[in-house]
């Protein structure tokens, strides 16, 4: 409610959190330890935070109060300024992470604990998960509902909707959304994923690792929308879990349609998964 009421007086249009967010304000001090006599820019853009949910935040969408986290400083400067974000209500294990933006090493990460004892580690259970072959081949699509796994993520279909209730939903999510094309129709997919892979850094999926496949044997790119509420597009430490929305499309009255699933870095296919719409 605090960091609320600073974030309400910092700027009267900014939006109150999201149902069963809530907002967190951090006040960093940063000295430019640079050895060089060029200036070096820091911001809030260079930091992330995660919880018990194991979700990388980026900043949340408002008018921080100041000063805001925002300099330009030579070798000895520094600055002090606030940097917020948007996390789950009552969520723990917070920890704040330094990602500097024009550093590509790396070692470049420093992780801050924000609560007594937080910390980020590797399950070790998912050290011991192996894909499946489930939804590997197009003709037998994973059946609605069931959990495909592939190296690095778990993926579940868990609510589908099409046609004109899709379209009211997608209106309603952006007033700006164009309405499908001419014989074509939205198809809203809500999926479960989990990242069950284990690097030391946050994972991202989002829209662009799907299209959609029906009848007609064709293979439709995601439409270019503003998806519902939650929508699915996360970054993600190994174990998190995320639940979100996809606008996904189809030619009308198609039938047999399908999600298919391909990691962006995933270039033979080899965690290609097809899971049924239907």
């Amino acid at each position: 409610d605090q960091a609320w009421q600073m974030i309400q007086q910092a700027n009267q249009f900014n939006d109150p959190p999201k149902e069963g967010m809530e907002y967190i304000l951090i006040k960093i001090k940063a000295t430019s330890t640079a050895e060089d006599s060029e200036e070096h820019s820091i911001s809030d853009w260079d930091f992330n935070l995660t919880g018990s949910r194991l979700i990388q935040y980026s900043l949340a969408s408002v008018v921080e109060p100041d000063p805001a986290m925002d300099a330009t400083l030579f070798a000895g400067g520094e600055t002090e300024g606030w940097i917020g974000f948007a996390v789950g209500e009552n969520e723990d294990n917070l920890i704040l992470i330094f990602d500097e933006i024009a550093n590509f090493d790396e070692d470049r990460f420093r992780f801050f604990a924000l609560e007594e004892n937080a910390s980020l580690s590797i399950p070790e259970e998912l050290k011991t998960i192996q894909p499946t072959s489930l939804g590997t081949d197009r003709s037998s699509p994973a059946p609605l509902g069931e959990n495909v796994v592939t190296e690095d993520w778990e993926l579940t279909v868990k609510d589908v909707i099409r046609g004109d209730e899709a379209w009211e939903m997608i209106q309603e999510a952006n007033q700006f959304n164009d309405p499908p094309k001419e014989g074509m129709q939205y198809v809203l997919v809500k999926f479960e994923v989990r990242y069950i892979g284990i690097s030391n850094t946050a994972e991202s999926i989002d829209s662009a690792s799907f299209k959609s496949t029906g009848s007609e044997n064709a293979i439709y790119d995601a439409p270019s929308v503003v998806d519902p509420e939650p929508k699915l597009e996360a970054e993600l430490f190994p174990g998190g879990i995320y639940e979100g929305w996809l606008t996904l499309s189809a030619a009308e009255d198609e039938t047999n349609l399908s999600a298919i699933f391909t990691p962006w870095i995933d270039f033979d296919n080899r965690n290609r998964r097809f899971l049924s719409l239907e």
